[in-house]
């Protein structure tokens, strides 16, 4: 076979012989056990951090509203500013902040009409927003307004305060 390479070697033996010649693979053998490679455990699960800001009420001269919004009719007495909320989260814009009808407590006339409005839009006894496609609200005003077919239509005299429940949703139902 003289200096040939060994794929000339294989090739003319291949040829000239009666038999033909394959490379044999070879496989290394396992030695000992074979051992996992673990990874530690993962917690999946959504968040939605609220901020909210308070806002504060005045009451109209003729004490049959009480609300936050400066663009009801008055003259009021009180410093009427909104209430806000915001939200940072890991949902998209599937998700959505739920406000329940705002509640009117402490003074001894009960309201029998209680109404929030959510940024410009419209009066309603409750509300919703959508989160933005990062899962983020930014600052948005929420107003409330209360008014009374009790006591001759006039809310007696009293300290009162108003709340609304804000839940962060990941499709906007609770």
């Amino acid at each position: 076979m003289g200096n040939r390479l060994p794929l000339q070697a294989l090739a003319l033996m291949a040829s000239v012989g009666s038999s033909i010649l394959l490379p044999a693979a070879t496989w290394a053998g396992t030695i000992g056990a074979n051992e996992p490679v673990g990874f530690g455990p993962t917690v999946v699960s959504s968040y939605c951090d609220l901020s909210t800001g308070a806002g504060s009420l005045g009451v109209a001269k003729n004490r049959n509203l009480i609300t936050s919004d400066v663009g009801e009719s008055g003259p009021f007495s009180g410093s009427l500013s909104p209430g806000t909320i915001s939200a940072a989260s890991n949902l998209s814009n599937t998700g959505a902040l739920v406000v329940d009808a705002p509640t009117l407590t402490g003074g001894p006339t009960a309201a029998t009409t209680s109404q929030l409005r959510l940024g410009t839009g419209t009066w309603a006894t409750s509300g919703m927003v959508n989160l933005g496609s990062d899962g983020s609200l930014s600052a948005t005003n929420v107003h409330v307004k209360f008014q009374t077919t009790n006591n001759n239509n006039k809310f007696e005299n009293g300290t009162y305060l108003a709340s609304a429940t804000v839940t962060c949703t990941d499709n906007g139902t609770k």
